[in-house]
């Protein structure tokens, strides 16, 4: 049986916030922070850049901040994932790229949503800080 890799393990995630909403990307059933799994020796930021080239063309990112390490359920797989999550401003259209839909969600609307785990525990955490 192959071992999953320990890249494959961890997920580097965006934590955007506008007007009291935050940016989440419709992946299969479930939205979730954009971001993604980092390649071989690649920095989290970089990967972060990388995936939001690929989901969010047209943004721009200003100067991600660490917000915090998460562990839950991969919601595409069955293992367990560590997620390292940065939350920064954004600049510029949100067209989201081939294979994803995108949108701002508030409180009310985070509800009526799935979430994968470790976003759920993302969001959490910023209604706990009052900033969402």
């Amino acid at each position: 049986m192959e071992k999953k890799s320990e890249k494959k393990n961890k997920a580097v995630c965006l934590v955007a916030l506008k007007s009291e909403k935050i940016l989440l990307i419709k992946k299969q059933n479930f939205w979730i922070l954009p971001g993604g799994h980092p390649e071989e020796k690649e920095e989290d930021l970089k990967c972060l850049e990388r995936n939001l080239t690929e989901q969010l063309p047209c943004l721009r990112l200003g100067k991600p901040v660490f917000f915090g390490g998460f562990f839950g359920k991969s919601a595409f797989d069955s293992y367990n994932l560590e997620a390292v999550a940065y939350q920064a401003e954004i600049f510029g259209e949100i067209v989201p790229g081939e294979n994803f839909s995108s949108s701002w969600f508030d409180n009310e609307e985070l509800e009526e949503i799935v979430l994968s785990e470790i976003t759920h525990k993302v969001v959490t955490k910023k209604k706990k800080k009052k900033r969402l």
